[in-house]
């Protein structure tokens, strides 16, 4: 069948058998490999251009400097937008599911609630 390039979570189908507190688990870790995956264009060209360096002997310490500082801003840049991103994400579920205001708490779940 080859890979399934689909990278839609069902979601709301975990959410209507789990919870939210599954699907929540669920929709962060499909958020997060998709943001890291944001990564890896600018990991490749900073790989070539530092295997660039290296083959042609060209001052390397300046060069992986400049490299990991311009890398360590493209993460910091990463970073925000992917918290920015998954607070809307988040926010979208919870008004979605009708959440807001409520304690996290399975509501499906029947019977007395005991300490564990």
């Amino acid at each position: 069948r080859g890979l399934d390039r689909n990278s839609r979570q069902p979601i709301h189908y975990l959410w209507n058998y789990y919870g939210s507190r599954v699907a929540f688990m669920f929709a962060w870790t499909g958020f997060y490999c998709k943001a890291l995956t944001a990564l890896l264009i600018p990991a490749l060209v900073c790989l070539a251009i530092m295997i660039g360096t290296w083959a042609v002997d060209y001052e390397v310490d300046l060069a992986l400097t400049i490299l990991q500082l311009s890398f360590s801003a493209v993460i910091i840049v990463w970073a925000r937008w992917s918290v920015n991103t998954w607070h809307q994400e988040r926010n979208y579920f919870i008004k979605t599911w009708g959440l807001e205001g409520i304690p996290r708490a399975r509501p499906q779940y029947k019977g007395a609630l005991v300490p564990s």
